[in-house]
């Protein structure tokens, strides 16, 4: 699977229709379908890039590289993992 990154995008916000989040926005990582919220801390971070990627039925769909708080690397999630900080 290609990525497609954008990394000349990286200003703070952007026209992409269906796009949520942008650079430097703080966002916290849902819990993934099946796991128990109860136990379940969230992870907190900062977006610092984003990208589409086109999933199995050819859509894409926005991904976003986070650094969480308190980890030197940035993980890769999808848009729908993600809630911005401060909502739910």
């Amino acid at each position: 699977m290609k990525l497609q990154s954008n990394k000349k995008h990286k200003m703070k916000s952007s026209n992409y229709i269906g796009q949520k989040f942008n650079v430097g926005d703080r966002v916290k990582e849902a819990p993934a379908f099946g796991m128990d919220q109860d136990g379940y801390k969230r992870r907190e971070g900062v977006v610092t890039d984003f990208f589409t990627k086109k999933n199995r039925l050819g859509r894409e769909q926005f991904y976003y590289e986070v650094l969480w708080d308190g980890h030197q690397r940035t993980t890769q999630r999808v848009q729908h993992r993600l809630t911005q900080e401060g909502l739910a």
